[in-house]
């Protein structure tokens, strides 16, 4: 008679012995974590285990632990764990905390990975002995949370072995190796570096993120705790990685409380988990402030090892809370008082990952105060980052340098070469990269904390352009954040102005406001007579050019009119137009001097004179022409002087009074109305009216390390033979126009609109009275008449 299935279990019961084991009732293993009745406080199984009398961090500590593995069920524990060395957490969290929880769980699967396995199997020694310890068997009575063998590289409990998965109960493992294969309850990461250098390495910070997502990551169970102790050497380190995420808790025990920590990539706020006051000490009954006054002394170590921040809130190489952040209207003006401005690159090559290109525009001011106006900044290929340079570049105007580095060898130069032949019609500049970042940025730190820096306001942007938020943070975490280019970048600005203010520019007093001048009021204060051109022909023209066979470096001119005795400009010197090209066929700059002749002085003679750098052409260039061009035989200096004077605010009222306020000088430049704004809109010269390449060269024509002009200047170069080489006095006065200086101003007849003169027949009798006897005189004056008889009569 075959048996009911309940007929079956009730005899099974009570014969289980004869029962196959395949018709046994399975016994399943609730995977879930047990809920956990603490049988002793972790605190005191460390006290009685350990016999340490325990302070108030390690209470904390083990109560946050405790709480962890309790709640685990409910509530998963990601936590980075700070403290100074030395204070016990060590002990605490890698040796006691395992054996304790393994007392009230003996299924608990705990592993420990450090630098290297060696270290994380010296610590499994350590808990094997706790756990064979008398008193632990005391403590833990059940037979089931003891150890079944022992093995340094992993061992079980008797419950884990009996459970049969092949896991260890305690996995000591290394950061990079080891875990694969294995599960964890917990998983305790303690000294992840074995020394401080290495949390700098990108290829070691590279090889623990890597074994964090793919290897703990991929093994993290619903209700797996991670807690690891880190000191904050670099911002890209481990523990800055795991708080990058923004699932990890900071238990920040700093030695001396400084407030809360605000991490920069998330914004989280983590408060001191003791609850003290800034300026308490993390254990004063075991370490007095004496204890630290030495530590202090060295800011990075102290901030790192003692801390739990790679640097303080404001920063230590740079100290972002002295700089300022003005508003866009202010910084509109701080441009105007810049003596010179740069938009400095540092360049990198690979789109979406890697380093970042960077494009800081930079000005500085002649009290030595510096202005940030924008800063570019993202991961583009070398095509994109071109394509950015020269939008940037229109956008800033000609005044503005750019630098790119000059790294060592060959492939830096021809990177800066390659660079200025894309953005020809700019002045680009190399800037050399040897030494240390830290060396390459000092200067930069300096101005810095001394308060000589400000930023332009970004909230005008739009929110993907803003740039104030992550320079500041970037400067501020510099030199331990993996990321410096904007600081390179930055750095190589400020070290090109600041040489432009110790040695100053080579072309001085040249002010936009003063020195640029509309075309349209000029011509309409210049008197010309008929078959004058746009200058009159008894004025005095000159020109000036330096010839390239280069394609690669530029064709310079510029011509220049000087006014005759009878204009009220007798000492002032006008320049009419400018050349700059690069290309080898030099012959096109006289071209343009005969085209701009035509147009301008028909009648005028010129005198054109060549660099000393065209003597190579010169032969060539006066077989072809029909006038002929002089060398120039003056050094690099000769006309500087005269420049600068001509150049220079006068105690006179401005003749043309373009923008109101500026007093006269003795030399402008005569542009067309619509391109005269180009002081506030550098974008508007747009030819050689505009003298586009003289408003540029006079903010960027520096000395060189010899102390010579370098070769930025070419237009303002030919300028100052110009001025070297004019007369010191005008063009003497042809008879005509002595005669006519002589009459009264209101005996001169006027022309009208239609060519006639505006003139009555009785003021007619006037004048050729008053020109005849002013004829006589100058023929007295010049010893062409002799007085015969004592009355005078002639």
């Amino acid at each position: 008679m075959t048996n009911s299935r309940e007929r079956y279990y009730e005899q099974a019961a009570r014969h289980s012995g004869l029962l196959a084991p395949s018709l046994r009732e399975v016994d399943y293993i609730d995977t879930e974590p047990r809920d956990i009745v603490v049988q002793i406080e972790l605190i005191e199984y460390f006290e009685r285990v350990k016999r340490l009398k325990a302070d108030r961090f390690q209470r904390d500590l083990a109560r946050r632990l405790q709480d962890a593995v309790v709640n685990r069920k409910t509530k998963r524990t990601l936590a980075a764990i700070h403290a100074e060395a030395q204070l016990g957490k060590t002990t605490l969290i890698s040796q006691t905390f395992p054996a304790w929880i393994m007392g009230h769980d003996p299924l608990f699967r705990f592993a420990l990975a450090m630098y290297n396995v060696t270290q994380s199997q010296k610590h499994g020694v350590v808990v094997m002995l706790l756990m064979n310890s008398q008193i632990h068997k005391d403590i833990f009575p059940n037979r089931d949370g003891w150890i079944h063998s022992e093995n340094k590289e992993g061992w079980m409990t008797n419950a884990r072995r009996e459970f049969g998965d092949g896991q260890f109960s305690f996995n000591p493992v290394g950061l990079q190796s080891g875990l694969t294969g294995s599960g964890f309850d917990h998983l305790g990461i303690d000294d992840p570096y074995k020394e401080a250098k290495e949390a700098f390495s990108p290829v070691i910070n590279e090889s623990l993120r890597n074994f964090f997502d793919y290897t703990v990551q991929s093994r993290l169970g619903m209700y797996s705790n991670i807690t690891g102790m880190f000191h904050r050497y670099a911002y890209e380190d481990l523990a800055g990685y795991l708080l990058d995420t923004g699932d990890f808790e900071y238990w920040r025990y700093a030695s001396v409380c400084d407030g809360d920590y605000i991490h920069d990539k998330t914004g989280r706020r983590f408060v001191d988990p003791l609850g003290r006051t800034e300026g308490e000490l993390v254990s004063p009954e075991r370490r007095p402030w004496k204890y630290y006054e030495k530590k202090q002394r060295n800011k990075r170590v102290w901030n790192s090892m003692f801390q739990g921040r790679p640097s303080s809130e404001e920063g230590d190489f740079f100290n972002v809370g002295k700089i300022r952040v003005i508003d866009r209207e202010t910084a509109e003006r701080r441009r105007q008082e810049c003596v010179a401005l740069v938009r400095s690159w540092d360049q990198a090559a690979t789109a979406g990952g890697g380093d970042f290109t960077v494009g800081a525009l930079l000005g500085i001011r002649p009290d030595g105060g510096v202005t940030v106006f924008h800063v570019w900044r993202d991961q583009v290929d070398s095509a994109a980052k071109l394509n950015k340079q020269v939008k940037l570049a229109a956008s800033d105007g000609p005044e503005v340098a750019i630098t790119v580095p000059d790294d060592p060898g060959a492939a830096g130069t021809h990177v800066v070469w390659h660079t200025q032949q894309e953005l020809a019609g700019y002045t680009v500049i190399g800037m050399p990269t040897t030494g240390s970042k830290e060396l390459r940025a000092t200067n930069l730190s300096v101005a810095v904390n001394d308060g000589l820096v400000e930023f332009a306001d970004d909230a005008e942007l739009y929110e993907d352009e803003h740039w104030n938020d992550v320079v500041k943070t970037e400067l501020r975490n510099f030199p331990l954040s993996e990321f410096k280019d904007v600081v390179d970048a930055m750095s190589d600005g400020y070290n090109y102005l600041y040489g432009i203010a110790r040695k100053g520019l080579v072309v001085q007093h040249f002010k936009p406001q003063r020195n640029l001048i509309s075309a349209d009021v000029f011509e309409r204060r210049v008197m010309r007579r008929d078959g004058d051109g746009f200058i009159p022909s008894a004025w005095t023209i000159y020109a000036a050019v330096k010839l390239s066979p280069d394609a690669s470096r530029p064709t310079a001119g510029v011509i220049v009119a000087r006014g005759s005795q009878n204009s009220p400009f007798a000492e002032d010197l006008f320049v009419l137009a400018e050349y700059k090209a690069w290309n080898a066929d030099f012959e096109r700059v006289f071209e343009w001097i005969g085209r701009r002749r035509a147009e301008l002085f028909p009648n005028a003679p010129v005198t054109v004179w060549a660099h000393p750098d065209s003597k190579a052409v010169l032969d060539t260039v006066n077989r072809k022409l029909p006038f002929g061009v002089t060398l120039f035989d003056g050094d690099v200096f000769a006309g500087l002087t005269e420049l600068g004077w001509y150049l220079k605010p006068t105690q006179f009222a401005h003749p043309f009074n373009t923008f109101g306020t500026e007093p006269a000088a003795h030399l402008y430049f005569l542009v067309p109305g619509d391109q005269l704004d180009a002081p506030v809109k550098p974008e508007l010269p747009e030819d050689d009216w505009g003298f586009y390449y003289a408003r540029q060269e006079a903010r960027t024509w520096t000395f060189d390390d010899k102390g010579k002009p370098n070769a930025v200047g070419g237009v303002l170069d030919c300028l100052r033979i110009v001025t070297h080489r004019f007369k010191t006095f005008s063009t003497p006065l042809t008879e005509e126009e002595e005669v006519r200086r002589r009459l009264p101003a209101n005996l001169i007849p006027q022309r009208r609109e239609d060519g006639t003169f505006d003139i009555t027949p009785e003021r007619q009798q006037q004048y050729e009275t008053a020109r005849f006897y002013a004829e006589i005189g100058l023929m007295e004056e010049r010893g062409l008449l002799e007085n015969d008889d004592e009355e005078n009569e002639w």
